[in-house]
């Protein structure tokens, strides 16, 4: 195994990548920005990083170490771009597996530019990866969909005052806010709400997002299958 310790390998160009071979090389230590690498082919390479906990590069390792300071911000577009060649090489490699792992790195890169704001909350990509990790983790789409139904359910008791009735009725309104999500025609004559017009807008606002991360379940299972 080549790189048994740190290595340096940026900024290298292949002029004739089809004829270059990585076979069993331990990438994990070494530095790599810069380096083109499309067009080589990987055979038993680790990329695995024990910090990250998924394959990845060690400059990103080494600048987690320093957290988010101001100085390290000039190294993320680099590191987003090599996450992005390496994941192009992988791809073409059918190595679909590291090539999603090095996905989510170059996706953090892009998201660590940002504001702190931005980074964490209000943008498109912050959202991308609390609802399904950029597309890559089924089980956490699983997990935030169950959570979705089970904060219209929440709010629904809230609204029902769930208090006043017994274990039967907290059932049904849980079978309800499945039933919501699925779009079944209900007998809402059989539910006594409180407050019909907020309760209205809390089974749209689930379907909405119900609908959406739905979604995110779906294209995160075709990435699933795609790697395999």
């Amino acid at each position: 195994m080549v790189f048994e310790k740190e290595g340096q390998l940026q900024n290298v160009t292949f002029y004739k990548p089809e004829q270059v071979v990585f076979k069993d090389v331990n990438m994990s230590k070494v530095y790599l920005l810069g380096t083109n690498f499309r067009g080589s082919r990987f055979l038993g390479v680790n990329w695995y990083q024990p910090k990250l906990k998924r394959n990845g590069l060690h400059e990103d390792s080494w600048i987690r170490d320093f957290g988010d300071a101001s100085h390290m911000q000039k190294y993320f577009p680099q590191l987003e771009e090599s996450y992005r060649n390496i994941r192009a090489a992988l791809e073409d490699n059918l190595n679909y597996q590291a090539a999603a792992d090095f996905y989510v790195g170059e996706m953090d890169a892009q998201r660590s530019q940002l504001n702190i704001f931005q980074r964490h909350f209000f943008s498109v990509i912050a959202l991308y990866r609390v609802v399904s990790n950029y597309g890559t983790s089924v089980f956490r789409a699983f997990v935030v969909l169950i959570l979705i139904i089970l904060l219209h359910f929440g709010l629904s008791l809230y609204l029902n005052d769930y208090k006043s009735h017994d274990t039967q009725f907290i059932y049904q309104l849980l079978q309800r806010s499945f039933a919501q999500f699925t779009f079944q025609n209900l007998d809402e004559a059989s539910y006594w709400v409180v407050h019909p017009f907020a309760q209205k807008w809390l089974d749209i606002g689930l379907k909405l997002l119900g609908i959406s991360q739905l979604a995110m379940l779906i294209f995160a299972f075709r990435s699933r299958i795609k790697r395999h």
